[in-house]
């Protein structure tokens, strides 16, 4: 799970045996803000651990401050399974085409090449097409024929499939990603072209890694990213060498202590760090500078502990634009269930304005009143397909299809967790303010998260079953059924008890489905 799941997650009691990877990130220099959750989800699960390891690359040390001290063991090693090549192309004067000609010249081999971001990676998709227009197998072009038909034609994933490439990223839903790595692990792809996703979860790797981009989204990658990367080229009994193409000057290697600010110095740390660490592990100083923090901002500790991440200040913004509201219109947020159009638009402009827009998070819409109307219209959309296409339809002239569904896929993205964490940040700034009475949101929140159909439907997805597949399934399941009754429903329809229409890629799916 990922550090903000776990923190959802109140059933949690009790662990045998928790594992962190790369957990260099547990460090707050190296500017990403989930460092903070990761921070606090181990901090709260160490407490309820039997056993607790910790792996990552080129670290010579941990600070976790005195009170583990000797009560942990770090071992640094530099062992490899395989051997690996690095052929440095950083000298070239178009990068483009010397990563082509390397391509056509390693195409027998299982390759994947590293792009910055969604859309360069759907860009180096097409370069490669072009050059290499050779059809897929058949497996690539069930897949994409399937993708186009239920999710949308325009989707640049299905030109690449159909032609033997490719991708991965942030972006696509979690069963689609799975299928796409399945088809690569068997050799039905020429290429995966992939973000940070390659290094952030995905169990894969090839004989050949293209380092083609130097950045992740817009930041440089780090040492340590670019050594998850190459670490991806070569595999036990299978690639025993494997290759890695730079096209850009690598990072300075770098082994480096990585601090734990959560162990280490929690009275100076970030807010919500601070906020979420008890107060018998926590300095005078702590203390004092909490009451100062909660004094000043208005904010409760559960606020600040649970949705600081999105800033503090922006936080105590957001509580002053609440405060004018309540004072002048108060309806527009004392509300439960589903909104209205009026009380929809301004909520959404609050946690655009004050969370997503000054966090610069990508949810797949401009303003806060295109948030709305966008969530509005999943809403009342029978399927995914026809949101998509409804996207399409309504778009710009100037606006590419393919460009539009990929907003949609960002959408659909920020749907899955930011977007209702938002919502869940702002009901917890209002009902700070109130003090008779308060407000739940989570039925809009939760209802956002599983993009409004039952939450099972969300959950197969995460399961190997996509969600237009899923949506196929929902007559079969009974209102109100537990996850084993839908479980014991997808069972039946592949086994043949229940009957079904499926075309061969959905069989294929089913058929794997345990």
């Amino acid at each position: 799970m990922t550090q903000e799941r776990v923190l959802d997650r109140t059933d949690i009691k009790k662990v045998d045996f928790l594992f962190v990877d790369e957990f260099y990130k547990l460090d707050p220099s190296r500017d990403d803000s989930r460092y903070q959750m990761l921070n606090i989800a181990l901090y709260k699960l160490a407490k309820i651990s039997r056993q607790v390891f910790m792996a990552g690359p080129h670290i010579s040390g941990i600070r976790f401050g005195q009170e583990w001290q000797g009560k942990f063991t770090f071992v640094q090693t530099n062992f490899r399974t395989v051997a690996v090549d690095i052929i440095d192309r950083s000298t070239t004067s178009n990068r483009l085409q010397t990563f082509l000609g390397d391509y056509l010249e390693n195409k027998a081999n299982l390759s994947i090449a590293f792009t910055a971001s969604p859309g360069s990676a759907r860009s180096l998709a097409e370069e490669i097409i072009v050059e290499d227009p050779v059809e897929g197998s058949s497996a690539a072009k069930d897949l994409a024929d399937w993708l186009g038909q239920n999710y949308s034609p325009e989707w640049g994933l299905v030109k690449a499939l159909r032609h033997g490439v490719g991708l991965h990223h942030g972006r696509l839903p979690r069963a689609v990603a799975q299928r796409i790595i399945d088809l690569f692990e068997s050799s039905d792809l020429k290429i995966l072209v992939c973000t940070s996703t390659l290094i952030e979860g995905v169990n894969t790797s090839a004989a050949i890694i293209y380092v083609y981009d130097k950045k992740i989204n817009t930041q440089d990658f780090d040492f340590f990213s670019f050594a998850n990367i190459r670490g991806r080229a070569g595999r036990m009994m299978r690639h025993f060498v494997g290759k890695v193409y730079l096209y850009h000057e690598p990072p300075e290697e770098v082994s480096t202590v990585v601090d734990v600010p959560i162990s280490s110095d929690p009275a100076n740390a970030a807010e919500p760090i601070l906020f979420a660490v008890d107060e018998r592990d926590i300095e005078q100083e702590g203390l004092d500078r909490r009451d100062k923090i909660t004094a000043t901002t208005g904010l409760s500790r559960a606020t600040i502990e649970r949705f600081g991440s999105f800033g503090v200040q922006n936080l105590s913004e957001l509580r002053a634009e609440i405060q004018q509201i309540l004072a002048t219109r108060p309806s527009f947020l004392l509300w439960s269930g589903l909104p209205d159009r009026e009380r929809r638009d301004c909520m959404f402009d609050l946690i655009f304005r004050f969370l997503i827009q000054p966090n610069r998070l990508r949810v797949g819409a401009r303003s806060g009143r295109q948030l709305s109307f966008y969530v509005d219209r999943l809403r009342v959309s029978k399927t995914l397909r026809s949101f998509l296409s409804f996207l399409v339809k309504r778009s710009r002239s100037s606006d590419s299809a393919a460009d539009v569904v990929e907003i949609g896929f960002e959408f659909f993205r920020g749907c899955d967790f930011t977007v209702p964490t938002a919502v869940m940040a702002c009901q917890s700034v209002l009902n700070d303010l109130l003090e008779d009475r308060s407000v739940d949101w989570s039925f809009y929140a939760t209802a956002i998260e599983n993009c409004f159909r039952p939450s099972w439907v969300k959950a197969l997805d995460e399961r190997g079953i996509p969600f237009p597949f899923a949506e196929k399934l929902i007559p079969l399941v009974p209102s109100g059924a537990s996850m084993n009754e839908v479980l014991r429903v997808v069972a039946e329809v592949r086994d043949g008890v229940r009957a079904l229409s499926l075309d061969p890629v959905e069989q294929r799916l089913i058929a794997n489905f345990s």
